[in-house]
C-alpha cells in the first residue's frame, strides 16, 4: 500500500524541522562548552539527529507509529534552541500525523 501524500509531506516537515535543530544545537555546543551549560545542547542535538533518521524512513512510506511522538519532541527541542520555524514546522507535522487516514496507514502496517 502506498503512503498517504501528508504522510510524507509531515516526514519533510520533520526533516527540515531535525537539520535546523541540529545545526542550532552545533552552534550552542561551540559556542557555549566552555561553560557547563554547553552539555546541554548534546541532548537536543541527539533528538535532532532521531528526528533526521525518523523522517528520512518517514519520507520513505515506512509506517513508523511512534512518528507524531518523535515529532512532539522535535517541537520542543527546535523551542529549546530558538528556532521558530522549526516549532511551526513540527506543528505542521503534528497536524498532519493527526489526520484519520494516516493513523489508518500506520495501522495497517504494524
Amino acid at each position: 500500500m502506498e503512503a498517504p501524500q501528508p504522510y510524507k509531506t509531515a516526514g519533510i516537515f520533520m526533516l527540515v524541522s531535525g537539520i535546523m535543530t541540529c545545526l542550532a544545537s552545533l552552534g550552542f555546543i561551540l559556542g557555549f562548552i566552555w561553560f557547563c551549560i554547553g552539555i546541554f545542547w548534546f541532548l537536543t542535538l541527539g533528538v535532532g539527529i532521531f528526528e533526521i533518521i525518523t523522517a528520512v524512513a518517514v519520507m520513505g512510506g515506512t509506517p513508523k507509529a511512534n512518528a507524531k511522538t518523535v515529532s512532539i519532541l522535535g517541537a520542543v527541542a527546535a523551542f529549546l534552541c530558538g528556532n521558530i520555524v522549526g516549532v511551526v514546522l513540527e506543528i505542521l507535522s503534528i497536524i498532519n500525523f493527526g489526520k484519520p487516514e494516516i493513523a489508518g496507514y500506520i495501522a495497517q502496517g504494524e
